[in-house]
């Protein structure tokens, strides 16, 4: 009761007191402009709760909390050349709580780049043939995504871990970016990236994505993630691992021939996605918002590694085959956005099948930095996985007036908590079919 009473506050009572105290709400393009330079700005203060879910214990209604603040500046010191610049600052409460550790009932802040790169224009000044950004950029490909989606950057390869933000579906990425526009209704973006985030760090990766757009209504996409195409290091990205030389983290499996093969972080992602627009096959009426209606889909798949089980009395699973299945490899997305006659900017359900047969777990990657799951191998059992394949998520967003909007979402993904010195858990804590949590977001902009 006291939720739906919270929830009704935030979204009728909160924004009538925003729009009665609203001196004027301008019209005119936001942000600050001053002579070639531009400042832009925006922050937003988001809680929720994990209503059920699993860390080292389970979870039960756990309190989430935290603010940012971000600055966005942007210059032109050539009519070919724009360079941003984004800065973030972000305050977080971490969990789990211990006791006799006070840091982990402390919020944290810290300070970060979301983008600094350099955008250059060649050709027509007003229709560029192809731009070219070089340094630390966003990236989105679905535009239809909210919540869900966006895989080609937001999943592993070995072992395929999944990564979801509240109101973030998109990437951070560093290397170059060029997208070409030539051709009417075709976008195509070709993109050299070295890893940031995740061990093994620095590897080069290719991706390739082409988007195309039928009778302004229909909008298909296609692309291919070659990860980790160029490593820094090979023993890093291709380990050689062996159980006598490392019992608890190896990466060895049998092949079909008999042979020893290795599991490496390398990987081929292919990626599809679709939307369409019915609207615009019956006029567009004016009642229906600009989201409304809205279908589409992604499906992903990494290239499954072919190994052989030598199963015996003595050394069942003892050379575990993880990646062989070709269905447990393709991740599946779909949404649905409902009409809500202008009364929501977007209302928007998405679902996720994916029927892996291990952990979304990356700990072994990080603490044995071998690419393997993290499993035991000689008690791994793909059963144990089963029951845990489809993800959910219920978005809304209203703009309540120019530069102020509030964000509500509903969901079981693939959360993970932040431990009070910023780094993510390995796990996420939505391992369970009852397992979900709320968030609520109110932001500001200019």
């Amino acid at each position: 009761m006291r939720l739906i009473i919270l929830t009704i506050y935030m979204w009728v009572l909160l924004p009538t007191f925003l729009l009665v105290g609203a001196v004027s709400a301008s019209d005119e393009e936001a942000g600050l402009t001053l002579g070639k330079f531009n400042l832009n700005g925006y922050a937003f203060w988001q809680f929720g709760q994990i209503v059920k879910g699993i860390d080292a214990e389970p979870i039960d209604h756990q309190w989430t909390n935290n603010a940012l603040l971000g600055f966005t500046f942007s210059a032109t010191p050539h009519e070919r050349l724009r360079v941003v610049v984004s800065p973030e600052f972000k305050i977080n409460y971490p969990f789990p709580e211990f006791r006799n550790k006070p840091e982990t009932v402390r919020p944290f802040g810290v300070a970060y780049i979301n983008e600094a790169d350099g955008i250059f224009s060649f050709g027509n000044l007003e229709r560029p043939v192809v731009q070219l950004a070089l340094g630390m950029f966003t990236y989105k490909y679905n535009p239809g995504a909210r919540h869900l989606g966006e895989y080609l950057f937001r999943t592993g390869t070995y072992p395929t871990y999944v990564f979801t933000d509240f109101d973030w579906p998109q990437a951070r990425l560093i290397g170059l970016h060029a997208t070409t526009k030539a051709v009417r209704n075709l976008r195509a973006d070709l993109l050299l990236t070295s890893e940031a985030f995740m061990y093994p760090l620095y590897d080069f990766s290719l991706s390739g994505i082409a988007s195309y757009t039928f009778f302004n209504a229909v909008d298909i996409g296609l692309g291919v993630d070659l990860a980790r195409l160029i490593p820094v290091a090979t023993s890093k990205t291709s380990p050689e691992i062996t159980q006598e030389f490392r019992p608890a983290g190896y990466n060895e499996f049998i092949k079909a021939d008999g042979d020893t093969g290795f599991y490496s972080f390398q990987a081929t992602k292919v990626m599809a996605r679709a939307s369409i627009d019915p609207k615009v096959f019956f006029g567009s009426p004016d009642f229906f918002g600009k989201e409304d209606l809205k279908i589409y889909g992604e499906v992903m798949m990494v290239d499954p590694i072919e190994g052989y089980e030598e199963i015996d009395d003595t050394t069942a699973h003892a050379y575990p085959a993880y990646y062989g299945d070709l269905n447990g490899r393709i991740l599946r997305m779909f949404g649905f956005n409902f009409p809500t006659f202008r009364l929501l900017d977007v209302l928007a359900v998405e679902f996720e099948y994916f029927p892996s047969r291990m952990p979304d777990d990356y700990f072994k990657v990080e603490q044995f930095f071998v690419p393997v799951p993290n499993v035991i191998p000689g008690e791994y059992n793909p059963d144990d996985y089963r029951g845990n394949e489809w993800k959910w998520s219920v978005y809304a967003k209203r703009n309540i007036i120019n530069g102020f909007s509030m964000i509500l979402l509903f969901s079981r993904d693939h959360l993970r908590t932040t431990y009070w010195n910023g780094a993510r858990q390995s796990f996420t804590c939505m391992s369970q079919p009852d397992h979900w949590h709320w968030e609520l977001k109110m932001g500001y902009a200019f």
